[in-house]
């Protein structure tokens, strides 16, 4: 079975469409990879692209979230506890809440 996790998940990754980071991160919440989660963010932080209805529901609410704040709160420091959000001007992390 993990072979062909591992097999699936390069696949993934080597997926260019416009619908891979919504796929890389509904695969992420299934098989709980924050590498596969971040690499989906990172896809829609750098691209911006507009989520359709269904998009938006498969990846839930933590990530919309994410991708949203990411791209209209634009930040350099990421999160010493959770290594996936970023600090925004208050010192909370926008993922996981962190208080620095």
């Amino acid at each position: 079975m993990e072979d062909i996790e591992e097999e699936v998940v390069a696949l993934m990754k080597a997926d260019r469409t416009a619908s891979a980071p919504v796929h890389l991160i509904a695969a992420s919440q299934i098989i709980h990879s924050n590498d596969l989660y971040q690499q989906g963010l990172d896809g829609f932080i750098q691209d911006t692209p507009a989520l359709t209805v269904e998009q938006s529901r498969l990846i839930g609410l933590d990530a919309l979230h994410a991708i949203y704040t990411a791209i209209t709160h634009p930040v350099s420091e990421i999160c010493d506890i959770c290594s996936m959000g970023l600090y925004m001007r208050s010192d909370i992390c926008r993922f996981c809440g962190d208080e620095r």
